[in-house]
C-alpha cells in the first residue's frame, strides 16, 4: 500500500515539509516507487508511492481537479470499467487512465457521493482549498487506513496512526478501545487506541471545514439488508460466478508478479484455480508470474492439509507452487521490531507466521499478495452452520436436515445455541473446565454496548452484517493488510469485494446449507474448478498446538515473563491469579497476546530517529 502525511494549519501559518518531519519515518517504508512533496499555503502533503497497478507507474501526486481541488490517495479501484463509461474518460497521449483520475473525475461529476460509485479498497484526502475544507474517504471494508488528530491549530492527517501521534504528541491511551481489544467486544469504528486519535471510519467521508471546525461523518455503504430475489439455481450460480470472477479479476490487476496463499482451503484453493482458469485457459486475466506459497508445518501433524493443498496444486500447472517449512509461529524480536510500526496491537499470537512466505514474495519480485481471508464468513461457515439453518428454515425442512447429523452432535448444537441459559452455562462450564479470566472486573466494566441493529432476513445475513461493520470483527483482517504493509506488499482480499458480498447478502439460509453440506452455492457454482477432495473437505486443519508449541523455550519465556511484568498486570488489567493458572496449566495463548499487547503499548515509550528521513529523495 501506498501512503502519505498531512497537515493544515488553522491559524493562518505557511506550512513547510519541517512541519511533517517527524512523522515521515513511519511510513517511507511505504514508498519503494517513489516520494512526492506539495507544499503551499497552509497545506503540506508528504506522499509515498508503492506501484500495485499497471497505471500506478504514471500517477503524479497531487492530482488536480478543474476548480483547483486537489487529490492524494491509497486507492485500487476496481469498477474501472464501469466508472470509464459513466464518467466518458478516455486516456490521452497514449496514456492509460490511472486510478486516481478516475477518483478526481468521480468527485466533479458526482460531488460528495463519488464514493458511492467508487468500488475498491481506498483511502483518500480532496483538498478543497478556496473552500478550505478537507474530505477523507475511506473503502467500504476498511482494508486501508486513514487517521487524523484535529486540533485548534492545525489538523494532521497520516496513513498511520504513529505517524499522527508523532505530529501531535498525543500518546495518551484510549481506556475503553484497550478493554475493547482485551475483551474483544464492540467500540465505535472511528475510535482508535489513542484517545485523541481517530480514524476514518470504514465506507465514510468525513468532512472537515477548517475554519469553522466542522467535523461531520457520512457513511456511504452498509451491507444491503435484502430479501433473496425469486431466482433459480441457475440464476444464482450465474450470479455467484460473476460477482467471485470480478473480485478475482480485480485482486490480479497488477504489473508486478502475483504472491498467493494456497493453504489447502477452500477460500485460498478457490482464489488460486479460479484465476488460473481466467488466465491460462479462458485468457481473461493478463498472463503474469503467479507464485504460490504453502505453509508447512512438519512437527504439527494437525496443521497439516498437503492433501487437499496438493490436488488443488496438480491443476495449477501455470502456476510456481511452492512449500515454505515455517518451524516458529513468531519469534520474539521479530514481534518487537513489528510491534514499533503498527497502529494496533497484533490480536492473534500467530499473526506473523506470514512472514517468510513475505519474504519469498519480496525475492520473487511481487508487490502483492492474495488472500483468501475471509472466505469461510462471506460464503458460509462451518461453525454454527446448523444452528443457523435450524432457526431460518421451516420446520418440515428443519426436520430434513437433522437426518445428516450424529444424535451427539445435535444434542451438543442445541445445548451450545438453544438450550435455556440456567442449563446452557453449567453445559459450557462442565465442558471447558473451570478457567479463570484474565481481565479483571474494572476491563468489563468498561465494556460497551452494541447499538441495535437493523432487521436482516436470516440469522446468517446478520452474522455477516455484524462482522463487516463491527470493528473488533473487521480488526484481525485489516490488521492483516497492515502487517503485509510492513513488509511491503499490499494485500488483496477478493472475498471482501462488495459487490460479493452484496450478492451473498441476498442469498437465502437454503443455498448456503443443505443436507448437512456448507456452502451449498459457492461448491455448486465452481464444481469444474475444484477437485473433488476439495468439495468433500469437512475437517478444518487446527493452529492451537503450532500457535502455542512452536514457540522456542527463550521467546516462550520472554513473552510470559513480559506479561507479569507489564503495565496490564500492575495497573490492575490482568488478573495475576488468573495469569498464574494459565500458566501453571500450559496454557499459553491467552498469555502470548497479552504480552504482545504489553509489548505494543511499551513501544510508545520511544519514537523511530528523524535521521531516518536523510534517505527520502524527494
Amino acid at each position: 500500500m501506498s501512503a502519505f502525511v498531512a497537515l493544515f494549519f488553522r491559524d493562518g501559518r505557511t506550512a513547510t515539509a519541517d512541519d511533517v518531519a517527524a512523522a515521515l519515518p513511519h511510513v517511507a517504508s511505504r514508498g519503494p516507487h517513489g516520494q512526492s512533496l506539495w507544499c503551499h499555503g497552509n497545506g503540506v502533503v508528504a506522499h509515498f508511492a508503492l506501484h500495485s497497478t499497471p497505471e500506478a507507474p504514471h500517477e503524479f501526486w497531487p492530482m488536480a481537479g478543474h476548480d483547483g481541488s486537489l487529490l492524494f490517495a491509497d486507492a485500487r479501484i476496481d469498477n474501472r470499467a464501469e466508472l470509464l463509461t459513466a464518467l466518458n474518460v478516455a486516456p490521452r497521449d497514449g496514456l492509460p487512465v490511472t486510478d486516481g483520475a478516475l477518483l478526481v473525475a468521480a468527485h466533479e461529476r458526482w460531488g460528495d457521493e463519488a464514493p458511492r460509485h467508487i468500488v475498491g479498497d481506498y483511502a483518500y484526502l480532496w483538498w478543497q482549498a478556496a473552500e478550505q475544507r478537507v474530505s477523507l474517504v475511506r473503502s467500504a471494508l476498511g482494508l486501508r487506513f486513514l487517521y487524523y488528530q484535529l486540533l485548534p491549530d492545525r489538523l494532521v492527517v497520516a496513513s498511520s496512526l504513529r505517524a499522527v501521534a508523532a505530529l501531535t504528541g498525543s500518546h495518551a491511551f484510549d481506556e475503553n478501545w484497550l478493554a475493547s481489544f482485551i475483551l474483544h467486544s464492540w467500540r465505535p469504528p472511528e475510535a482508535t487506541a489513542l484517545r485523541d486519535i481517530v480514524q476514518v471510519a470504514p465506507a465514510t467521508v468525513q468532512q472537515i471545514e477548517l475554519q469553522s471546525g466542522r467535523n461531520r461523518a457520512t457513511r456511504f455503504w452498509e451491507p444491503p439488508l435484502s430479501t433473496p430475489p425469486p431466482w433459480r439455481d441457475a440464476e444464482w450460480d450465474d450470479a455467484m460466478r460473476e460477482a467471485f470472477e470480478a473480485a478475482i479479476y480485480a485482486a490480479f490487476r497488477t504489473a508486478t508478479p502475483v504472491a498467493t496463499s494456497l493453504s489447502g482451503g477452500l477460500d485460498s484453493s478457490s482464489i488460486n484455480l479460479v484465476a488460473h482458469r481466467m488466465m491460462h485457459d479462458e485468457g481473461r486475466l493478463p498472463l503474469n508470474e503467479v507464485h504460490a506459497y504453502s505453509l508447512r508445518m512438519r512437527d504439527f501433524p494437525d496443521t497439516d492439509e498437503s492433501h487437499y493443498r496438493n490436488a488443488a496444486a496438480a491443476r495449477l500447472s501455470h502456476f510456481d507452487c511452492q512449500w515454505i517449512d515455517l518451524p516458529h509461529a513468531w519469534t520474539w524480536p521479530d514481534v518487537e521490531r513489528w510491534q514499533g510500526q503498527m497502529s494496533t496491537p497484533s490480536l492473534f499470537p500467530s499473526a506473523w507466521m506470514f512472514k517468510p512466505l513475505f519474504d519469498a514474495a519480496h525475492q520473487q519480485g511481487a508487490r502483492i499478495k492474495v488472500s483468501g481471508a475471509g472466505g469461510d464468513l462471506i460464503t458460509g461457515s462451518e461453525d454454527y452452520a446448523l444452528i443457523d439453518a435450524w432457526r431460518a428454515f421451516p420446520w418440515r425442512e428443519r426436520i430434513e436436515e437433522l437426518a445428516h447429523f450424529r444424535a451427539r452432535h445435535l444434542l451438543g448444537t442445541w445445548l451450545h445455541a438453544e438450550a435455556p441459559a440456567w442449563l446452557r452455562l453449567p453445559w459450557v462450564r462442565l465442558r471447558r473446565g473451570h478457567r479463570p479470566k484474565l481481565p479483571t472486573a474494572w476491563v468489563e466494566a468498561l465494556r460497551q454496548p452494541r447499538p441495535t441493529m437493523p432487521d436482516a432476513a436470516h440469522p446468517r445475513q446478520q452474522a455477516i452484517y455484524l462482522n463487516l461493520m463491527d470493528a473488533h470483527h473487521l480488526q484481525p483482517f485489516q490488521q492483516r493488510a497492515e502487517i503485509a504493509a510492513i513488509h511491503g506488499l499490499e494485500l488483496r482480499m477478493p472475498f471482501y469485494d462488495r459487490r460479493l458480498v452484496a450478492l451473498i447478502m441476498a442469498m437465502p439460509m437454503a443455498l448456503r446449507i443443505r443436507h448437512g453440506r456448507n456452502r451449498v452455492l459457492f461448491k455448486r457454482a465452481f464444481a469444474q474448478d475444484l477437485p473433488q477432495e476439495l468439495l468433500d473437505r469437512r475437517r478444518k486443519a487446527d493452529f492451537t498446538h503450532f500457535s502455542q508449541d512452536s514457540v522456542s523455550a527463550a521467546d516462550q519465556a520472554r513473552a510470559l515473563q513480559w506479561d507479569e511484568a507489564s503495565w496490564l498486570a500492575q495497573a490492575g488489567w490482568v488478573d495475576r491469579g488468573a495469569w498464574r493458572w494459565h500458566l501453571a496449566q500450559k496454557e499459553w495463548i491467552p498469555l502470548y497476546r497479552q504480552a504482545h499487547l504489553a509489548q505494543w503499548l511499551s513501544s510508545w515509550s520511544f519514537d523511530l530517529p528523524i535521521s531516518a528521513i536523510e534517505s527520502i529523495k524527494w
